[in-house]
């Protein structure tokens, strides 16, 4: 079936079906967010720390030890040997996998993760010198019965430990 509208000719499209898929494409669209891990950059809205005094409370930088948090995305930190390096990662509404060594094993992880009100914190030592990457995954967690986002990032820091 055809129609004419002035000299152009078009298909005739069941509108109900083709607005809804494209409704459906466009909210997909914009519940993604993209990461560029390389210089830290994201889409998405910025992290905010967790009040002091939650599970989510913030580490804190010190002699020979380092706090990376959410904001270290796509960045790199360099210890010496022997640090401590301290892993809180917290954002309100999302879990948080453990973080997972990619690369040279060059850390030694210091106990157990503990997870907290969608906190995760974990320490490491750094156990020889190079170089060696950390990457963990948020994903949303949504009321019962709510329109969810569904997505994935991914969070990663490189490590660079020098022999000193």
């Amino acid at each position: 079936m055809h129609t004419t509208l002035g000299a152009a000719t078009h298909m005739s499209v069941p509108r109900a079906p083709a607005t809804a898929a494209l409704i459906s494409t466009l909210t997909l669209l914009g519940a993604c967010g993209t990461t560029v891990t390389d210089n830290g950059l994201s889409s998405a809205p910025p992290r905010k720390s967790a009040p002091s005094g939650s599970a989510g409370a913030a580490c804190t930088t010190r002699a020979r030890s380092v706090c990376v948090t959410t904001s270290a995305n796509g960045h790199t930190v360099a210890v010496g040997v022997g640090w401590m390096v301290e892993v809180n990662l917290y954002a309100s509404n999302s879990r948080w996998s453990s973080p997972l060594e990619l690369g040279a094993h060059l850390l030694r992880q210091l106990g157990g993760v503990r997870r907290d009100d969608g906190a995760v914190r974990v320490a490491y030592r750094s156990v020889a010198p190079g170089r060696t990457n950390l990457r963990a995954f948020e994903r949303p967690v949504c009321p019962p019965a709510r329109i969810c986002p569904q997505f994935i990032l991914a969070w990663e820091v490189h490590i660079r430990v020098t022999g000193r």
